[in-house]
């Protein structure tokens, strides 16, 4: 596997583990958030125009979105953030827009 089909995450305990992540094809990620309710890390990336969502351990859950400019999709994310209802906004630098889901 390249680096960019794998995450690394880091215990206090153990240190730094890297697994690989086979769906899951980050290219330039370009901003995270950590959904502290539902244990769920969420990573926008540049290239692949989608959100890939982990857990703590690095195990990969799924991803949303995709390159286009119509409705829903995006062009280029440049950041994440969710809100305390579970919204997840997403910054679509191409498009000059803001995607919620």
């Amino acid at each position: 596997h390249s680096d960019s089909e794998t995450v690394e995450v880091f215990s206090p305990a153990t240190g730094w583990h890297k697994y690989s992540v086979e769906h899951a094809e980050l290219q330039k990620p370009s901003g995270l958030c950590f959904d502290p309710y539902q244990m769920l890390l969420y990573v926008a990336d540049f290239s692949n125009c989608g959100v890939f969502v982990f857990r703590p351990n690095g195990e990969f859950v799924c991803k949303f979105g995709r390159s286009s400019a119509g409705m829903g999709e995006a062009a280029q994310l440049w950041g994440v953030t969710l809100d305390e209802d579970g919204f997840v906004y997403l910054c679509d630098a191409k498009n000059s827009r803001i995607l919620v889901y």
